[in-house]
């Protein structure tokens, strides 16, 4: 492009420049904070959810909405919809980010998704590559044969779930698998690609027999090249990963033998493994689907012999690297960046046999037992809940401050990127300096919304009509203004009636109420004195009217225990969990109330109305049988009134003829046809 025309060449560059949305709060809920990872098809980003203060932190993935490219639309569009409606439907694993949100606002996608802390297995993958270059006789200690072990159980623990979910994850690569910082365990990430299973088995004989699919990255089985991946193509990238793990080498650059179409890695891996292991990773990589394991189950039963001599190779190799680097003889107060609260003995000490076969143990799936599952209203503490997709840049803290005997000890046992990013994100060390152009229209909203936070509504309602029209966020700020107002009314209405419950010590309608106020920051600090006291009691009440609902329910008198249960606030610890208990009673209740009509039938049958009376007036009025029983005390008072009448007639006239004057005056009043009760006459 020619230098001699600036004023086109900025209009160009104002056109094309991408506004980072650091600084909003998309959503009116989710604030952004800092961009954590950026890629071809769009940016990850660490955001604060107001609505939650118990787990703020959260990853917002965006994927850019240009109108003006429909093709980058499309596949920003396919990708977006393919990762949310997987992640909503593969539900909770312990090592799949749980879905949260989705939406589209300001021609943009973005997924929200509970945030994992951790680093990508690249990271480690380049310190066993310098460890692999540096081999030159076999691995007697096995500790390289372990890693690989207890990485295959990790992973194919959740290809095994998500492939009885009926996904195939199409995209296994290093860059899309975390290990947590918190227990070490590996995350599947990154389901933008995944693609339902499809039980027909790709026909070998066709497509793939003539001509040799070569994967460019290393990662992608033959028949996903051609658009036909399985189970197993997922099972063949994991083998690969382990293969690098062995090899030190990018599976691309990895030969294929001509003759057999096989992958030639067993020489480069330098003795540093057992046949056995060896023969996995072989049937794992075959070319031709059919040659290879079928579920990722079959592999886990064929690894778990090799358990045993992983752990003890793993054990001693964790002991000499301790040993070596004088670690155990430091206090954790010496070890700088490290806060003392958070740096487990573990780090400090020898691992015993029993403390590190406990550790492993973790690391294996339990493949028939069922899967945890958590409601999305579930408070969960935030290192429990902890997607980091790259390191972290810190301010001050830097791998160079650390003493080079932990840096090598740590990077070894595979936790040393982990606990730094742990703690920079924990402890807040995170620059929100973001070198992007913003827009004077966006700095001017999201200072708007800071307001509003705040409290200064009519200030933050003057800012957004600042926005000039031609700012990428003048509609959104213009509905934004509506929203805030009608946010505003409705968090004043409910703190005042939480206020007004508090005053009077009704704690679970304190509860209730301070939960329908919105997440607005100005009036959740009005709450916050509320909700430190009303909260205990609240919860104390909640135990008290569970016990008396119990004991009612006991003597069958389920309209009392229900009344105690509706007046549990459902945000309350117990209140989340006594909606099977409401349903339970409900219908208890209901068919107790047929039973006491039935009675009612039996006796009017016999010609007792008064006790009839009785059992219909305990009915409920607000079950289906309370109904008939309301119009069945009229009847049954007519009835009674007629009875009695008519013995009076017969006590008066003793020569009467009492059987038929009987038998044809009260035959006539049919108690009623419902259910079982049948008219009777005196005899």
């Amino acid at each position: 492009m020619r230098t001699g025309q600036p004023g086109q060449l900025a209009a160009w560059l104002n056109h094309k420049v991408y506004y980072s949305p650091v600084g909003q709060i998309l959503k009116h809920r989710y604030e952004i904070l800092q961009l954590l990872n950026s890629g071809s098809l769009g940016h990850t980003y660490l955001a604060r959810d107001l609505a939650q203060p118990s787990r703020p932190r959260c990853a917002v993935k965006y994927y850019p909405g240009d109108r003006e490219s429909p093709n980058l639309l499309k596949t920003s569009r396919r990708i977006f919809v393919t990762e949310a409606e997987t992640l909503k439907k593969l539900g909770y694993h312990a090592q799949i980010p749980r879905f949260l949100d989705c939406f589209e606002e300001n021609q943009g996608l973005y997924l929200v998704q509970e945030l994992i802390i951790g680093h990508i297995l690249n990271t480690e993958l380049a310190l066993l590559d310098r460890e692999v270059s540096q081999l030159t006789q076999k691995d007697e200690s096995g500790e390289r044969e372990a890693k690989v072990i207890y990485f295959l159980r990790d992973i194919l623990g959740v290809l095994d779930f998500i492939h009885a979910q009926g996904v195939i994850h199409c995209d296994l690569k290093p860059n899309n698998i975390l290990r947590r910082a918190k227990d070490g365990k590996l995350i599947l990430i990154d389901f933008g690609a995944a693609q339902p299973v499809h039980r027909q088995l790709v026909n070998n004989s066709m497509g793939l027999s003539s001509t040799v699919a070569v994967s460019p990255s290393g990662y992608l089985a033959p028949e996903q090249l051609i658009g036909q991946p399985q189970p197993a193509s997922d099972l063949y990238a994991a083998g690969i990963v382990a293969i690098q793990m062995l090899t030190g080498l990018d599976p691309a650059k990895l030969q294929l033998d001509l003759a057999s179409n096989e992958i030639k890695w067993q020489r480069l891996a330098k003795n540093s493994y057992s046949p056995e292991l060896g023969e996995i990773l072989n049937q794992m990589t075959r070319y031709h689907l059919r040659d290879r394991y079928i579920s990722a189950r079959e592999v886990l039963a064929e690894l778990d012999p090799l358990l045993p001599s992983a752990r003890h190779s793993l054990l001693e190799a964790s002991s000499h690297y301790l040993d070596n680097s004088g670690l155990q003889k430091k206090s954790p107060q010496e070890t700088s960046i490290f806060p003392p609260a958070r740096v487990s003995s573990k780090f400090i000490q020898k691992p015993t046999l029993s403390e590190f076969e406990d550790w492993c143990d973790r690391l294996t799936p339990e493949l028939d037992a069922p899967q945890e599952q958590v409601e999305a209203d579930v408070e969960l503490p935030y290192n429990s809940i902890t997607p980091v997709y790259s390191l972290v840049p810190l301010a001050k803290v830097s791998h160079r401050s650390l003493n080079p005997s932990l840096m090598r000890t740590l990077m070894r046992m595979g936790i040393l990127a982990a606990l730094v990013n742990t703690f920079a994100i924990a402890l807040g060390l995170y620059t929100l300096a973001d070198s992007s152009a913003k827009d004077p229209g966006e700095t001017r909203f999201a200072k708007a919304q800071r307001h509003l936070q705040q409290g200064n509504l009519e200030d933050a309602i003057a800012l957004a009509r600042t926005v000039p029209p031609d700012s990428p966020v003048y509609e959104q700020s213009q509905l934004a203004i509506a929203q805030w107002q009608q946010d505003w009314s409705r968090a004043s209405l409910h703190f005042n009636a939480a206020k007004e419950a508090f005053a009077q010590q009704n704690w679970q309608i304190t509860v209730s109420e301070a939960a329908l106020v919105p997440a607005i920051e100005y009036w959740q600090k009005q709450l916050d004195p509320l909700l430190k006291e009303a909260t205990p009691q609240a919860e104390q009440e909640a135990k008290r009217l569970l016990k008396q609902a119990f004991e009612r329910a006991e003597e069958k008198d389920f309209t009392t225990a229900l009344i105690h249960l509706e007046n549990i606030s459902p945000h309350t610890t117990i209140g989340k969990k006594v909606q099977p208990k409401l349903k339970e009673y409900s219908q208890k209740q209901r068919i107790r109330a047929m039973f006491l009509l039935q009675r009612a039938y039996d006796l009017a049958a016999d010609r007792q109305f008064t006790e009839a009376i009785e059992f219909l007036q305990v009915i409920p009025p607000n079950t289906p049988a309370g109904a008939i029983a309301k119009e069945k005390q009229i009847e049954y008072s007519q009835k009674q009134k007629i009875r009695q009448q008519t013995v009076g007639t017969k006590l008066d006239d003793p020569s009467a003829p009492i059987a038929k004057q009987s038998t044809s005056s009260l035959f006539a009043f049919n108690p009623g046809d419902r259910l079982q009760e049948i008219a009777l006459g005196f005899g």
